[in-house]
């Protein structure tokens, strides 16, 4: 038995010590692609026309802050269309509260009527809002209603895009809740390593997502829409099918200070993983870091208790030292990656902050409980075939086969976009 524990509790060493440094380099690499990124800044003449899409479903605790900045975009010729899940949603009286404060003239609002019997009301609203499509729209741009879009978002997409070999450019997402609370703290902390995951291995995120129209109507990527759940997360495998690059614009890295509960950020976190394992080739990838991460943790704490328990001191001592190894590592990247990342928002003129500091206190505990929640949002992800969304409940018969079988009302809410 002590042979045992010796082989075992050092080859969890060795591993916790791969992954440690692993992370550290994935890390280093994140942040010089941040740092060093310094997009194109292009001239009025230099921007195509631009056609930016936002689908509402409920009045997000940011939507009027997003609506105002989207509206307000120093972009030279772009237009809006708004299309809201009925006019019953709490969204659409907003809406139109302020198109008519603001005076805005260059954005249209149309309720969902056309609700296709396959896919998500989020991409039948997208695939509403692309029907007659204007030849002068030569960029198509989308975002969500928990995005806050700065002046230049529109800008910052269209350089993107100027380069022949992108196909799609993207942002990412930072969410730095002002709460110290649970489901706000695990977000953070899950949100982190899968940004950086998302950036290295291209994983599109929807809520500021652009194409070229000449690549999106030669792709027919609407095809695909129209049976899915998500649009983002296909995005990098369907340009790669067509010998094209997605982009990441570090620039647009966009910031969330919603507050959650702690159930409703697990079902976001499983339903994010669902996308992945139905719609991107790095599935595996995704699904073997977080397993062998939850147990170099769990497996660790377990055996090192069991060796103390024998007597095994020195099996102990590696079992839990891998541990401490792994998390001491993620610990440094999660504070290094903040203070790049606060970096980039200065740059843009906004506020950079760490958030509350109760939350950078109590982190070292809520990392073990995001890596428990990782590891169960994964097992649900591969073997659920149903997920909740906006208070829908979708039916998965294949990846491009998306059923409708419970909704609920959609009721107004300031807390949450989940």
């Amino acid at each position: 038995m002590p042979i045992v524990l010796n082989m075992v509790s050092g080859l969890l060493l060795a591993v916790s010590t791969v992954f440690a440094l692993v992370h550290l380099l994935l890390g280093i690499r994140f942040v010089q692609r941040v740092s060093n990124y310094r997009g194109r800044s292009l001239s009025d003449d230099e921007c195509p026309p631009a056609l930016v899409v936002l689908c509402i479903r409920g009045a997000d605790p940011f939507l009027e802050r997003c609506l105002q900045s989207l509206f307000r975009q120093n972009y030279p010729r772009y237009e809006v269309r708004i299309v809201v899940d009925s006019t019953d949603d709490p969204g659409w009286g907003m809406v139109h509260e302020l198109i008519g404060r603001m005076g805005v003239n260059h954005v249209s609002v149309r309720a969902l009527t056309d609700r296709r019997p396959n896919c998500s009301l989020k991409c039948s609203s997208q695939l509403q809002a692309l029907q007659n499509l204007q030849p002068q729209h030569e960029l198509i741009a989308f975002l969500d209603a928990d995005t806050v879009p700065h002046p230049s978002w529109i800008r910052e997409l269209a350089a993107a895009l100027q380069d022949p070999q992108v196909g799609a450019a993207t942002g990412g997402r930072w969410y730095l809740p002002s709460s110290p609370s649970p489901g706000a703290i695990v977000r953070l902390l899950w949100n982190m390593p899968a940004q950086v995951i998302m950036a290295l291995v291209n994983i599109a995120w929807g809520g500021t997502l652009a194409f070229r129209r000449e690549t999106f109507d030669r792709l027919r990527i609407v095809d695909r829409w129209g049976g899915a759940l998500c649009e983002d997360t296909m995005t990098a495998d369907v340009l790669r099918e067509h010998g094209l690059k997605m982009k990441f614009v570090p620039s647009l890295l966009m910031i969330n200070r919603e507050d959650s509960s702690f159930r409703s950020v697990c079902y976001w976190i499983s339903r994010q993983l669902i996308n992945t394992r139905l719609y991107h080739s790095f599935w595996w990838f995704v699904i073997a870091h977080g397993s062998t991460i939850f147990l170099i943790v769990y497996g660790g704490a377990l055996l090192a208790g069991v060796a103390a328990a024998l007597g095994d001191a020195t099996a102990a001592r590696r079992a839990l030292l891998a541990v401490v190894v792994l998390q001491a590592a993620l610990l440094s990247l999660f504070v290094w990656l903040q203070f790049w990342v606060n970096k980039v928002l200065r740059r843009r003129g906004e506020e950079a902050n760490w958030g509350s500091a109760v939350v950078w206190l109590t982190i070292p505990f809520w990392v073990v409980i995001a890596q428990a929640v990782n590891f169960w949002a994964l097992l649900r992800a591969q073997f659920s075939r149903t997920v909740e969304w906006r208070g829908i409940i979708y039916k998965i018969q294949s990846p491009f086969a998306i059923q409708i079988v419970e909704e609920s009302q959609i009721t107004a809410t300031r807390t949450h976009s989940l």
